[in-house]
C-alpha cells in the first residue's frame, strides 16, 4: 500500500514528543509509544500507553442513524451488537474509563442541532471527549477554533490496518487534519459500496471465468462487467419492459454511480508537491472516457436495471433477479430478503475501469468522520480513540463479516478477502469533506443518473467558480 505524504509528515512532527513520558492536563501520568513498561509480546500493544483514568466519564457525541456501533450497554445474542459490546469493555478495562454515549440526528434534518451541540460542548468545563458526525456540520467548527489538529497527536497509529489512508491522506489541509476515519467508523464500512452477485447465476453462465482472481490479477475491470452483464436479460413477464420481476445481469441504485466514477481513479482535486490544491486538472481525457462508458453502460444497456430504493439491487440478487449487484456492504447484515434467501452471492470490489488502473477505490454512502473537540484533552482523547479503532478492527469487524459470510456466502475465505479489499480501499477525494462548499463529489454521476450528456457544458460554467471555492476552503481550513 501507498505511504501517504501526509503519513510521513505526521510522523516528522511526533517523533521528537515520542522521546519523554508526559502528563494529561488532569495531572494524569502517562507512558508514550514504545516504553510500556510491562510488554505483552505483542508490538503494538507494547506501543501503547501505560495510563489508569480513575473511572473517567469519557463522553461520545454521535449520530442516532449509526449509534447501533458505538452505544451498546448489554451483551445480546447479535454477533454485531455483541462485539461491539466487548470492543466498549475491553477498552473500558483497559483504560479504567466509562464510556457515556450521546446520539442525536446526523442527517440533514438534525444538522443544526449537532452543530449547535458541537459548539455548547467546546463552551464546558468538562464537554465532549470524541465527535462522531457527518462531516458537512462537523468539520466548519474547525474554522471556529472548536476542532483539535488531530495531526499533532503521537497517539495516532495513522499507517495501521485499522485507518482509512486513502480518506485520511485526502482529509490533510497543509499537515493540519480536523477529521479522520478508522475501523471505529463502522457506517463507512457498513454503507462501503460493492459488486454482489449471485453464485449460481454466475456459474450457469460458465465463462469459466475466476472472479476472485481477477480481482486479485487487477483484470477485474469496466470491461469485464460489460462482458458479463450489458446484454444478460430475460423478460419473465413478456410484456417487452423492464421491471422488477425480470431477470438482468447487473442492478444499481444512484449510489452506484457514483460508485462506479469513484472505483475508476478520478481524483477531483491535484496536490502539488508545494502543498497547493486546485480542482482545474479535474477534466481529462480519462474523466470523459470513464464519463462516456458508464453514461452508455447505465442508461442503454439491456441487461443494466436501476431501483430507487437502497436495498433494492440486493434484494432482486436475492430472489434471484440481478446476476450482478452494487450494493453496499450492509446489506449482508441488514437485508432480511438477501440474509433469507435460498440463492448464495459473492462479494467483489467496485471494477477497476481498465488494467492500466492499478488500486481499487471504494466509495461510501455515508460521511461520518471521528474529531476532537478543542477543549478535550488532546493525549487523553487520542489515546482511547486509538485503541477504539484498534479493537474495532479486532471484534466488530470479524463479527461483521462472519455472521454475513456463514449465512449465504459459499466461499467464506475468498469472500472474506474480498471484504477486506472493498474496506482498505475506502476513498473521499478532499472535495468530500467539503461538499457543502464545494459541490463536486457526485456532480458527474448525477449527469449520468439524469441522462445529461453536458459534461463539457457544466464543466465550462462551474469550473472558475468551484476553483474559487476551493480556495476560500483551503485558505479558512489551512491557517
Amino acid at each position: 500500500m501507498k505511504k501517504f505524504l501526509f503519513l510521513a509528515l505526521i510522523f516528522c512532527m511526533v517523533l521528537p514528543l515520542a522521546a519523554c513520558g508526559g502528563k494529561d492536563d488532569d495531572g494524569t501520568q502517562t507512558t508514550p509509544p514504545g516504553q510500556d513498561s510491562q510488554g505483552t509480546g505483542d508490538t503494538y500493544l507494547d506501543s501503547l500507553p501505560s495510563v489508569d483514568y480513575d473511572m473517567y466519564e469519557y463522553q461520545v457525541l454521535c449520530t442516532t442513524q449509526t449509534e447501533g456501533f458505538y452505544n451498546v450497554t448489554v451483551e445480546d445474542q447479535d454477533p454485531v451488537s455483541s462485539s461491539v459490546y466487548e470492543r466498549n469493555a475491553a477498552v473500558e478495562a483497559k483504560y479504567n474509563v466509562i464510556f457515556k454515549y450521546t446520539s442525536m440526528d446526523g442527517n440533514t434534518t438534525g444538522k443544526d442541532a449537532f452543530a449547535t451541540a458541537i459548539r455548547t460542548s467546546c463552551q464546558l468545563d468538562k464537554g465532549y471527549d470524541l465527535i462522531v458526525g457527518q462531516q458537512y456540520y462537523c468539520l466548519p467548527a474547525a474554522t471556529e477554533g472548536n476542532l483539535h489538529d488531530l495531526a499533532t497527536s503521537q497517539y495516532l497509529h495513522w499507517d495501521e490496518a485499522w485507518y482509512s489512508p486513502k480518506i485520511n491522506e485526502n482529509a490533510s489541509v497543509n499537515g493540519k487534519i480536523y477529521g479522520a476515519s478508522g475501523s471505529y467508523i463502522m457506517s463507512q464500512i457498513s454503507y462501503a459500496m460493492a459488486t454482489f452477485y449471485n453464485k449460481e447465476l454466475w456459474d450457469a453462465l460458465n465463462t469459466g471465468d475466476d472472479l476472485y482472481q481477477q480481482v486479485r490479477d487487477y483484470e477485474w475491470t469496466y470491461e469485464k462487467l460489460y462482458e458479463y452483464t450489458a446484454n444478460y436479460f430475460t423478460d419473465t413477464d413478456q410484456n417487452n419492459a423492464k421491471g422488477d420481476g425480470d431477470v438482468f445481469g447487473y442492478v444499481y441504485n444512484a449510489h452506484g454511480v457514483a460508485a462506479s466514477i469513484a472505483a475508476s481513479d478520478t481524483p477531483i482535486t491535484t496536490r502539488n508537491a508545494d502543498g497547493s490544491m486546485t480542482i482545474l486538472d479535474y477534466y481529462t481525457t480519462h474523466l470523459v472516457s470513464v464519463f462516456e462508458d458508464y453514461f452508455d453502460y447505465y442508461n442503454n444497456s439491456l441487461g443494466v436495471y436501476r431501483r430507487s430504493d437502497d436495498f433494492g439491487p440486493a434484494i432482486m440478487l436475492a430472489s434471484g433477479n440481478a446476476m450482478f449487484a452494487c450494493a453496499q456492504l450492509g446489506v449482508m447484515n441488514d437485508c432480511t430478503e438477501l440474509k433469507n434467501s435460498s440463492y448464495h452471492y459473492g462479494v467483489l470490489p467496485m471494477p477497476l475501469y481498465d488494467e492500466e488502473q492499478s488500486e481499487y477505490f471504494t466509495y461510501t454512502m455515508r460521511w461520518e468522520l471521528f474529531y476532537v473537540p478543542s477543549n478535550a484533552d488532546l493525549d487523553r482523547s487520542t489515546i482511547i480513540l486509538e485503541y477504539l479503532n484498534y479493537t474495532s478492527e479486532k471484534y466488530i469487524i470479524p463479527a461483521y463479516w462472519e455472521e454475513a459470510l456463514t449465512l449465504r456466502a459459499a466461499d467464506d475465505e475468498q469472500d472474506s478477502e474480498m471484504m477486506y479489499i472493498v474496506r482498505d480501499a475506502l476513498w473521499y477525494d478532499f472535495v468530500t469533506f467539503f461538499n457543502h462548499e464545494i459541490p463536486m463529489r457526485d456532480a458527474v454521476a448525477s449527469q449520468i443518473n439524469n441522462g445529461s450528456t453536458r459534461l463539457s457544458s457544466w464543466w465550462n460554467g462551474n469550473k472558475d467558480i468551484l476553483e474559487a471555492n476551493l480556495q476560500s476552503v483551503l485558505e479558512k481550513y489551512g491557517r
